[in-house]
């Protein structure tokens, strides 16, 4: 990301795990807050059953680092930390796409980022296809890079997320287990309506059914 700074080892780092095993299609690095650099934004990209993506370990404070005054701070409030398991490179659902190295020779193998979908749930949708090909997404540790990140609640962001969300859940999923789900999915729809209703961009999440019920986006699941 443009919002993103690297320790000077990230690159080298991310390299070094990817050549380790030939099945790995991506290496995410620990993505740390700008601001708190102490502080995790994303250890990896993690997909709940109904679709939506969220990030691994968000807020939680890094276990293994130095003592600092925010080490101070973090044991006054009571920051949750990173369980010590999670100190060495392990599988990831997918990687966020604020910090991330492809393989190239998978990339030509399962595409590059689907640009129907714009934004949002890009990288979500790209790290599910690079395990339906039979590789991996791994978290890479060492590499570690700085977000100046900041949630702000956009209502334009949730159109697009509540779109892409419905889009890559009935693109990746077979017909069976969309059967399975159909009573949640419902379920999470009418919630999704009240709190849009709540916060103010029912309008954006009725123009998500326009989008959705377009041949558009038929001809795009389809294929």
């Amino acid at each position: 990301n443009g919002d993103a700074k690297l320790h000077p080892d990230t690159i080298l780092e991310a390299v070094k795990l990817a050549e380790s095993d030939q099945t790995i299609g991506s290496v995410q690095s620990r993505i740390m807050l700008w601001k708190q650099p102490e502080v995790v934004n994303v250890t990896g990209g993690m997909v709940h059953f109904l679709g939506f993506g969220f990030a691994r370990d968000n807020g939680k404070a890094w276990d293994g680092v130095k003592a600092s005054f925010f080490t101070f701070v973090q044991n006054q409030r009571k920051i949750p930390q990173v369980k010590n398991e999670a100190l060495t490179p392990f599988e990831i659902a997918y990687a966020s796409g604020a910090a991330v190295l492809y393989r190239a020779s998978v990339l030509q193998q399962v595409g590059l980022l689907d640009s129907f979908l714009f934004l949002y749930h890009e990288d979500l949708e790209l790290g599910w296809r690079i395990r339906l090909a039979g590789f991996k997404n791994v978290l890479s540790v060492d590499s570690i890079a700085y977000h100046n990140y900041e949630f702000k609640r956009s209502i334009k962001k949730f159109y697009w997320m509540e779109r892409n969300r419905v889009l890559v859940h009935f693109s990746h999923l077979s017909l069976r287990t969309l059967a399975l789900l159909t009573f949640p999915l419902l379920f999470a729809e009418l919630g999704l309506i009240a709190f849009a209703i709540k916060g103010g961009w029912i309008r954006e999440k009725l123009l998500v059914y326009v989008s959705l019920l377009s041949p558009r986006s038929w001809k795009y699941v389809a294929k």
